[in-house]
């Protein structure tokens, strides 16, 4: 499987996956406009495109795809949210535990815990090159233990020690400490997440979705590769 990090932050997120015969965007959160300017995007090529939630730098751009009719898949609640037609022939309703498949690849979502309805990550396999893929982001914890996982694409948004000193020095509000702390995964749930798994099949871990403020990459990477022996990317 190939993966590509388009963008990653909290302004915007899109990820492109494919094996050697199927490619799917994951996020909506980069316009078309921008996307056609790389060089490893083709949008004769997608698929499909996935939707964790509803927040914008996830989403805002979904119906540019399906103007150009590419079904994307999405949980009721986030359809609500973003106010999509149900009825439209390019939406696709998910469920989490639900397998569905997009060509050769065999998806199913899971629930993420974050603060915004029907909000899930996916657990990907290529059918085609026996390849598995977990994706998560915008979450404070995945309860989840999975199996014969080649890649990891895991938000790694704020070093706790890191944010509490943002507190005391002024630079970070309680309030939004406070929703940083109850709706996305901090360094020490990422390592406790990452203990709690089945490595053994693992090829490489990339970490998403780090704060501008609260994050050190440097220390990010360095503290997974030690825990999990595995090279490690940081977006």
């Amino acid at each position: 499987m190939k993966i590509k990090t388009f963008a990653s932050s909290s302004k915007a997120n899109c990820y492109q996956i494919s094996d050697s015969e199927t490619t799917i965007i994951i996020e909506a959160g980069l316009s078309l406009k921008k996307l056609f300017k790389l060089p490893d995007f083709d949008i004769s090529k997608i698929s499909g495109v996935l939707i964790s939630h509803s927040h914008t730098d996830h989403s805002e751009f979904v119906n540019d795809f399906l103007k150009l009719g590419i079904t994307c898949y999405m949980t009721f609640e986030t359809m609500e949210a973003l106010k999509i037609d149900k009825n439209s022939s390019f939406v696709e309703i998910i469920e989490p535990k639900k397998s569905f498949k997009i060509d050769n690849l065999t998806i199913k979502a899971f629930e993420t815990q974050h603060d915004c309805a029907g909000s899930v990550g996916f657990w990907i396999k290529s059918e085609l090159e026996n390849k598995r893929l977990v994706f998560a982001t915008d979450t404070f914890y995945i309860k989840y233990k999975f199996q014969k996982i080649n890649y990891y694409m895991i938000e790694c948004n704020y070093d706790a020690e890191i944010l509490e000193k943002n507190i005391e020095a002024g630079i970070i509000d309680g309030c939004r400490a406070k929703r940083l702390k109850s709706s996305h995964f901090s360094l020490q749930n990422v390592i406790e997440f990452f203990k709690a798994q089945d490595l053994c099949e693992c090829e490489k871990i990339q970490l998403l979705h780090l704060s501008n403020e609260n994050a050190d990459a440097e220390n990010f990477k360095n503290r997974i590769i030690e825990i999990t022996g595995l090279p490690v990317e940081v977006y």
